[in-house]
């Protein structure tokens, strides 16, 4: 029991962990397209999970690169938003809702991404275009999570 206990001490550092897999996408042999798609995924989940924003804005961008769904679309907004790129935010959320029109989630990070920059007119116009995704008690719904789960997306309380 005590080899074992030793062994899970020494590879308990989920930070080692984490530079592990990145060797991993990162050296030799060359991993297939999907490989490296996955593997970039889970390490911007990692670092979204424990709050490391500019690992996860890194991390998106790289799994981007692989798959880019609106999912890793609005999860790059969400870490460039931490990182205050508020621009390329704006535009990670405008790529997510070029993918996924009826993204509540998409449509409060532009919004959010908007009043960061001070553009009112497109804060407004998302929030709008918000309001009129159907059916409007789950789409305010998914908004009011996503907002609940990543506070910073948008600056105070949305009005939709």
């Amino acid at each position: 029991m005590i080899p074992t206990l030793q062994l899970l001490l020494v590879y308990h550092s989920s930070g080692d962990g984490i530079e592990r897999v990145v060797a991993y996408a990162s050296g030799l042999p060359r991993r297939t397209h999907s490989e490296l798609g996955q593997t970039w995924d889970f390490l911007s989940l990692r670092a979204i999970t424990v709050r490391d924003w500019p690992s996860a804005a890194s991390a998106t961008e790289q799994a981007i690169r692989y798959e880019p769904s609106p999912r890793l679309l609005i999860m790059r907004g969400v870490a460039n938003i931490n990182v205050r790129d508020y621009a390329k935010a704006r535009d990670s959320y405008l790529q997510a809702i070029q993918k996924s029109p009826r993204s509540s989630e998409a449509w409060l990070g532009l919004a959010g991404a908007g009043a960061y920059l001070g553009d009112s007119a497109l804060r407004d116009t998302a929030l709008a275009r918000l309001s009129r995704l159907r059916p409007p008690e789950t789409a305010r719904r998914l908004a009011q999570r996503f907002q609940t789960e990543f506070p910073e997306v948008y600056p105070g309380t949305p009005s939709f």
